[in-house]
């Protein structure tokens, strides 16, 4: 008989099983609430737990691949977990966690760098993350979707935005406004370009990032002004944001929406856009959508990124 069959019995039907039962179980959330009042009161001023409830609607995605917590972890809550299981109280464990860089984001940035900028300790762009279980670890994961804001630590800004300020989506196909997208793709997502890393010529970590778009082929380009004085241009199904001198950085395929350049072993940007200290340069991400959507082009673009070199 289930408990909670049991528990619709009267009070003396209950077994003493049932007793011990119903005294030693608790409901997860309950343990993962302990967690992130704890994990919020040495964080009061950050963002990255507001923008993992806002987005998701549970403070569990701050560390886990599901918004119910359980046995499916990122890697910092493994981190913390590591902290917790040997029998670290879970501030201290927080606390421990923070020189760590858990995601191993290309920044570089430390959990505790990463939760003073409001982003995620725990998540990068892309098939990036790996996923921790007490049986095993599973590499090439995907964020958990739904997080607002920046998952990694951002250089440079965003502009010429697909939200319907500026110049006009071809189609009217704005994305929402705040979400700093490109315009809308046949998929109902802006292709969203941003950087992390240092726009250093000598200690160069620019990584350019672009999600929401179909997997399909992604031209990464570099121009030296703003289109439309940064307004943008129409073009195909979306809006060309970065023009002038015209470099093509390298075309990746997205996976799971997404890419990013430079990785591994690809030419650095400051190399490759041959850049030198005192550059502002614009960036965008020139993507296929095949889909009979809006203009007769099958492409589209992401918004515009803008990055001022230093030395």
């Amino acid at each position: 008989m289930k408990l909670w069959t049991r528990l619709t019995q009267p009070a003396g039907a209950l077994t003493l099983l049932s007793v011990l039962a119903l005294a030693a179980w608790a409901p997860p959330a309950a343990a993962e609430s302990s967690f992130y009042s704890s994990w919020a009161a040495a964080n009061p001023t950050s963002t990255s737990g507001t923008n993992v409830i806002n987005g998701t609607g549970s403070s569990c995605a701050l560390c886990h691949f599901s918004t119910g917590g359980g046995n499916n972890y990122n890697a910092y809550g493994w981190r913390v977990r590591q902290g917790t299981q040997a029998g670290q109280a879970i501030a201290t464990a927080i606390a421990n966690a923070a020189a760590a860089n858990s995601d191993l984001d290309p920044t570089g940035a430390t959990n505790l760098v990463e939760i003073g900028a409001g982003t995620q300790p725990g998540w990068t762009p892309g098939p990036n993350n790996t996923r921790y279980t007490s049986g095993g670890t599973t590499p090439g994961q995907t964020p958990l979707a739904g997080i607002l804001g920046s998952l990694d630590p951002s250089s440079g800004t965003g502009y010429c935005f697909g939200d319907g300020t500026g110049t006009a989506c071809p189609c009217g196909n704005n994305s929402p406004v705040g979400g700093g997208a490109g315009c809308l793709n046949s998929l109902g997502t802006g292709g969203l370009l941003s950087a992390i890393g240092v726009s250093s010529i000598s200690a160069d970590t620019l990584v350019l990032q672009g999600t929401g778009m179909p997997n399909s082929s992604a031209l990464f380009f570099q121009g030296t002004t703003q289109a439309g004085a940064g307004a943008g241009t129409a073009f195909g199904d979306g809006k060309r944001c970065a023009a002038g001198t015209v470099i093509r950085l390298g075309t990746k395929s997205n996976a799971a929406g997404s890419s990013q350049y430079p990785v591994g072993a690809d030419i650095r940007i400051s190399v490759r856009g041959a850049n030198a200290a005192g550059n502002s340069r614009s960036y965008q991400v020139w993507y296929r959508n095949a889909a009979a959507f809006c203009q007769a082009e099958t492409y589209n673009l992401t918004n515009g990124w803008q990055v001022t070199w230093t030395p």
